[in-house]
């Protein structure tokens, strides 16, 4: 359970980060789609493992 928190509060910590990047960008593509990156939402372009997800590679 201890090791799972710890995953849980490094993805957060990583998250947060992410919302204040200098380089963040108000738009993305994702799975061949232009998306608006919205203020304290999560920014998908900076995880890879993201683009690995099943669903993810291909439009829908």
């Amino acid at each position: 359970m201890a090791k799972e928190q710890g995953y849980y509060l490094r993805s957060l910590a990583l998250s947060n980060k992410d919302v204040t990047r200098t380089d963040r960008p108000r738009h993305f593509t994702l799975c061949n789609r232009e998306w608006d990156l919205l203020d304290d939402v999560f920014a998908p372009i900076y995880r890879p493992l993201n683009h690995c997800l099943p669903g993810l590679s291909r439009p829908a």
